[in-house]
């Protein structure tokens, strides 16, 4: 029997962290140090770090609630790394070799890449062949349309066209050792994931796929419904919690989840039924 392994996703603004809700609305939640410590007492198995700003610069935070000032992005990256005691993934912006090797250096043990990846594919190769496969997730955003999905880029602004299936499988060619997947339209809603999306996605390939949005709660969590072609459990996540069942995996949109459970954030004794 496949074990559930939990994978905390936290989404980043502008150095601030955010719940994100359809990728368009965005609630400041917190400060992204202090949910490391709160993760390292829970022992989740791995952490996801993504920086979806979208202007340049950091907000500087409130000082009488205890929030750090952060220089930039990468400042952030280094002081989560150094009270991290899991297996650290940081995406978000990253374009370039150059870029991924700064990443590793101050403290990330894998990088996903989003637009870029999607842009310029050979960059998923260089990654693969310099660092390792697996080091290297390719996130896709996707959305549904009258005639299936597509995939999008730029922070889900731009579509592409293309089939997230194909893509899935283009991307494990080059080099790809995880999918992190993401659904535009449950992105932040708590009403379940798009099983069908990661079905589909997760049985076109044999690398771990990463689901992301729909989930609030344990209520949520997506049954796989086939055998998974991976050749090891994949994980599930969600931007604050994730889990791995099956074929696929799935991503939740908390702290600040609006699931029917209404909790601001989820409880040890949830994350720990997950673990077990």
């Amino acid at each position: 029997m496949l074990m559930p392994r939990l994978i905390p996703v936290l989404l980043l603004m502008n150095g601030q962290l955010v719940r994100s809700e359809k990728f368009t609305t965005h609630q400041i939640i917190g400060d992204p140090l202090h949910e490391v410590a709160r993760f390292n007492e829970w022992k989740v198995d791995e952490l996801i770090y993504l920086d979806i700003s979208r202007t340049a610069g950091l907000a500087q935070g409130r000082r009488d609630a205890g929030n750090r000032a952060y220089a930039d992005a990468m400042e952030v990256l280094e002081a989560v790394a150094s009270h991290c005691f899991m297996p650290l993934t940081w995406g978000g912006h990253v374009t370039s070799l150059d870029q991924v090797r700064d990443i590793f250096k101050r403290g990330a043990d894998k990088v996903a890449i989003n637009t870029a990846a999607y842009e310029t594919p050979e960059l998923i190769t260089q990654v693969s062949k310099r660092f390792g496969a697996q080091a290297m997730v390719v996130s896709i955003d996707a959305r549904q349309t009258e005639n299936g999905y597509e995939v999008m880029t730029q922070g889900g602004r731009t579509g592409t066209g293309r089939d997230p299936v194909s893509w899935a499988k283009e991307a494990e060619d080059r080099g790809a050792g995880e999918i992190l997947l993401q659904s535009l339209d449950r992105d932040g809603r708590g009403t379940g994931y798009d099983t069908t999306l990661i079905e589909q996605v997760s049985q076109a390939v044999t690398i771990p796929v990463i689901a992301c949005s729909g989930s609030g709660c344990t209520n949520t969590t997506p049954r796989a419904s086939k055998p998974a072609r991976t050749r090891s459990p994949p994980p599930i996540s969600g931007t604050s919690r994730s889990w791995r069942t099956g074929a696929a995996s799935a991503l939740c949109n908390a702290p600040g989840s609006m699931c029917g459970c209404k909790r601001l954030y989820p409880s040890q004794s949830v994350i720990h039924r997950f673990i077990r």
